[in-house]
């Protein structure tokens, strides 16, 4: 059911019919509009004369509404403004083209600003910044730190970002001394530390060299303006902590299974970016969950922003829509707070169609087997992506080519699937082989080899399949259910079995 808010509705005729009228066209936008995952903003719907019947009253107002689509622009399209109907990606996605449009130098004027962005209230580029920062830095759903670093620094605007991230001065860039940043970071200075062991100073590089790791799979100018606003800063500050927190759950979303190693990841993450050289900064982390092989280890982690990619503005119409209304009609999107996203070069912005789109539905019988509760017990694999490392896997071994849309999620930037898989990589393949002929009596090519279409919106990958593709083997032990939220992926997974594009 579509989340539809109506901003004004107007209807003329007898006194004794208006409240019958209205309580139709408010029960047609709750049953006769489709969900979505965007956010609609419609300006005017003229429904013409009432038929005084529920469902003829609904059919009317969904023929209204998808004639308002055919002519519907994104909102950040420079004919947005004249436009009966206006689409964002999400409403995250709004606050963010206004903060960009904003640090621009213009005034947004337009009907449609006010209803996307129903808490901005007319503030400048430096109020607004300061307004997104502030619930971001407490963990709110929201607008991404990360996402909101790229549009000010690519705005120019990176002093306006300092000062909104540390409500003071600017910092000069990178002047905290190394010697401060232990105390800083650890708690106690560097004096105070006890002659490190061998096996100290191992395990600090090891750490060291899992950050490297990390980093290399960041796009690299995202990645630079993120880690120069927190050197910015300053390392011992919650905006510097979170950023980077970000840029290592969009390496490796699994991350999020041990908060303990996370943490000490982002410790040592900020002293490579405040001390002068990485032999100094290897000295200032005692990582525990690497070196003794995960013994704090978590696997409750909360749920966090990501790095995001940079996606091309579109204007085309969506064919599932969410929301509508009679005058000025909005449709909220839930978009899951704190979601790592997947990089994946080109965004899935379209529906493309995939013969092996059942690769996704494995995800499922992942969950049930237990992979998530596995991963969680071995925090040293969580920094190698081994979410996607598993899917690659399965997709290699069943000859899944690397431009087929499918795999398209899975690739990763720094040729990681040209190497040879781990070992606990092809046993976990060949054990979800053997316990789908056991579960499901289906081998796990069959399920593979599935024809469908995929979507990718922000961090949501749709999976739609035809109707007729249901299998009662899977439907019967809810194997193509949902799997929502999935952290050892960074992705909301959402399969869909209908004939039309799923939006």
């Amino acid at each position: 059911m579509a989340d539809v808010a109506i901003g004004r509705l107007r209807v003329r005729g007898p006194p004794e019919t208006a409240a019958k009228t209205a309580f139709l066209i408010e029960d047609g936008c709750r049953t006769a509009i489709p969900d979505s995952e965007k956010l609609i903003l419609v300006r005017r719907l003229d429904l013409g004369r009432s038929p005084g019947r529920r469902f003829e009253q609904a059919a009317l107002l969904r023929q209204a509404y998808d004639r308002a689509l055919l002519d519907s622009r994104h909102g950040g399209s420079d004919s947005a403004a004249g436009a009966n109907c206006v689409w964002f990606e999400s409403r995250s996605e709004a606050r963010l083209l206004l903060l960009a449009a904003l640090l621009a130098g213009k005034s947004p004027s337009a009907w449609y600003w006010r209803l996307a962005v129903p808490e901005w209230i007319g503030q400048g580029a430096q109020a607004w910044l300061c307004a997104l920062a502030a619930p971001a830095l407490r963990g709110s759903a929201g607008a991404d730190l990360v996402e909101i670093v790229d549009v000010a620094v690519e705005a120019g605007a990176a002093d306006m970002l300092v000062r909104a991230l540390t409500g003071s001065a600017v910092l000069a860039s990178a002047t905290v001394p190394a010697a401060k940043v232990a105390e800083l970071i650890f708690g106690r200075s560097e004096a105070g530390w006890a002659a490190p062991a061998a096996a100290k100073m191992a395990a600090r590089a090891e750490t060291a060299r899992a950050v490297a790791r990390l980093r290399a799979r960041l796009a690299g100018p995202s990645r630079a303006r993120v880690e120069e606003v927190a050197r910015r800063v300053g390392p011992a500050s919650r905006a510097s902590a979170i950023l980077l927190e970000r840029l290592l759950l969009a390496a490796s979303p699994s991350l999020a299974l041990s908060p303990a190693l996370l943490r000490e990841l982002v410790w040592t993450y900020s002293a490579t970016l405040s001390a002068p050289s990485p032999e100094a900064a290897a000295e200032l982390a005692e990582p525990a969950s690497l070196r003794t092989g995960g013994a704090e280890s978590a696997t409750g982690g909360e749920r966090t922003d990501s790095l995001p990619n940079s996606r091309p503005r579109h204007e085309s119409t969506p064919g599932r829509a969410g929301a509508r209304q009679e005058t000025p009609v909005e449709t909220p999107v839930a978009r899951p707070p704190g979601l790592p996203r997947a990089q994946v070069e080109p965004l899935l912005l379209e529906e493309r169609e995939s013969t092996a789109a059942g690769l996704w539905l494995v995800i499922p019988s992942l969950i049930r087997m237990g992979f998530r509760e596995w991963l969680a017990e071995r925090p040293a694999t969580l920094c190698d992506d081994p979410g996607r490392i598993l899917l690659r896997t399965i997709a290699r071994h069943h000859r899944v080519s690397d431009r087929d849309p499918a795999f398209l999620p899975l690739s990763s930037p720094d040729g990681e699937e040209e190497r040879a898989p781990p070992e606990w990589a092809l046993l976990w393949r060949f054990g979800l082989d053997r316990w789908l002929r056991r579960r499901a009596k289906m081998p796990l090519h069959a399920l593979i080899r599935r024809r469908g279409w995929l979507r990718i919106s922000e961090e949501r990958l749709v999976v739609r399949f035809p109707p007729n593709a249901v299998d009662m083997r899977l439907r019967r032990r809810a194997l193509d259910v949902d799997p929502g939220w999935t952290d050892w992926l960074g992705l909301v997974v959402r399969y869909l079995y209908a004939d039309r594009r799923a939006r």
